[in-house]
Formats: C-alpha cells, structure tokens, sequence
C-alpha cells in the first residue's frame, strides 16, 4: 500500500506524508487503482544532487569523516552532483530504476569506504551499490517528494535519503568510527532525468 499511495502522490504532484493517506491494504481501495502507468522511458542523462543533512554533517566532521565526491560525480563539502547514465522507469507511476556512474565516498584519515555507480530503485525504494548494483546502501522516502517537468526533464525533489543497516556498519568498521547509525538521515536527493 505505501508504494501505491506514493505513486498517486507523484502523480498529483502533493506534498503530504504517506501514512496520511491511509493504511489499508485492500488493492481495491488503493488510490491509484485508476492510474495507469504510462509508458516506459529509457533514461540518458542528467544528475542526481545529493545535499548533506547538516546535522549529520556535523557529526561526521566531528568524528573526523569527511565526504568527497567519487569521480565522475562532481561536488565537495555538503552538495554533491552524480551524472544519470541509464534506467528505466514508466511515465505515470515513475516505477523503475534510475542509473548513475559515480558517486561518493566517506573518509577518515587514510581509510576510504567508497559506494559508487549507484542505483536508485523507486519500486524498493532504496539505492544500492556494486559491480551488480545489488548492495543496499540508502533506504529512500518519497513521502514529502515533489514532481515537475522542466522542458522534457523529469524533476524529483525532497527525496530524504537515510542509511541502511549493512552500510553504517560497514562505514564504522571501514572508517573505524562510531559515527554511523541505522536510519540516519544522509541527505536530500533531487534527480533530474532525461529520457524517452
């Protein structure tokens, strides 16, 4: 059910959580029992921007983390760019994938955790890392997100990115710190996609 309201919530284009939207999980009450999913686009190009929760950057400074940008992904300090390379995802419900090449990465002194060539998945609502692109890294909420196109480039804004349990267990041991906890807010992800 959460994934079928955050579908008509894309498509309506507010900005309200999705537990307010009920919490039944009769499919034949859904709300976007009626929507269709539209056709499918082949993503090409754009970027992901990636900007640090302050908080969280604040800890991370003080553990002695900092963030970089893993190449081609361009950024420093607390925004990062991250070019959208690929994926697929259907025009009405927005479900698929969205490809990126780069990324970022955590570092402590002379030790690096890189998670690079990141997948976003809007159906699993998470990105994942990897040769496969099959690690977990961020789960994604789509509950405050915001839809728009601009001149033919699909925009999504105010997705809040939050740290999966295997990745601030890795980036602790990795890093050797103690500054990563499940479900810590990363950032805010805004993707602009371009496809057809």
């Amino acid at each position: 059910m959460r994934r079928l309201t955050l579908i008509a919530i894309l498509l309506v284009g507010l900005a309200f959580t999705l537990t307010a939207c009920g919490g039944s999980d009769d499919p034949d009450t859904a709300l976007v029992s009626t929507v269709e999913a539209g056709s499918e686009l082949t993503l090409s190009g754009k970027s992901s921007q990636l900007d640090l929760d302050p908080i969280t950057s604040g800890v991370l400074s003080g553990a002695g983390v900092t963030v970089e940008a893993a190449e081609p992904a361009t950024g420093a300090g607390k925004k990062f760019d991250v070019p959208v390379i690929g994926g697929k995802l259907t025009s009405g419900t927005l479900a698929g994938t969205i490809e990126h090449e780069g990324g970022i990465t955590f570092v402590a002194g002379d030790k690096r955790v890189k998670y690079s060539d990141l997948k976003v998945d809007t159906v699993a609502e998470q990105v994942f890392t990897g040769d496969k692109g099959t690690t977990p890294v961020f789960d994604l909420d789509f509950g405050d997100v915001q839809r728009s196109d601009d001149g033919g480039t699909i925009v999504l804004k105010g997705i809040v990115a939050t740290l999966g349990i295997e990745a601030a267990r890795e980036l602790n041991a990795g890093l050797e710190v103690s500054a990563f906890v499940p479900r810590q807010v990363i950032g805010k992800i805004t993707v602009r996609a371009t496809g057809q």
